[in-house]
């Protein structure tokens, strides 16, 4: 998988230099193929083994790792919402969950009024790195 070094930068104060943090993941959790750079930004191919898919098949994994790793503060993005008054997610989905052994916990949300159109250059920028 390919992560951008810029992205993961922005979780993990303190990041060390691209060619470093190759050295670190190599020897810690997972084989860097290539370090590239990308206009103002570096890419760094990862290798992410099948038994650490379902924490490091992001951006988010990673960094939580690197922070781990080089014992820096993880700093995740801030996500605000706002609600409206007198809508309810039940009003638009319903769930059951059939064993709540096997799935203890659920959670949805419902996303109304949604405008399509072009993502801001920084996003597009990071998707196309």
């Amino acid at each position: 998988m390919i992560f951008s070094y810029n992205w993961l930068k922005d979780y993990v104060k303190g990041m060390p230099r691209p060619e470093k943090l190759a050295e670190l993941l190599t020897l810690h959790f997972a084989e860097v193929e290539e370090v590239k750079k990308f206009k103002t930004d570096y890419l760094i191919s990862l290798d992410v083994r099948p038994n650490r898919a379902a924490d490091c098949f992001s951006h988010l994994g990673v960094a939580r790792e690197i922070s781990a790793i080089i014992n820096a503060k993880f700093e995740p993005p801030q996500i605000k919402y706002q609600g409206f008054a007198g809508t309810r997610t039940a009003d638009f989905v319903k769930v059951e969950v059939k064993d709540k052994r096997a799935c203890p916990r659920y959670m949805v949300k419902a996303v109304t009024d949604v405008k399509v159109g072009p993502s801001p250059k920084w996003l597009q920028d990071r998707l196309k790195a």
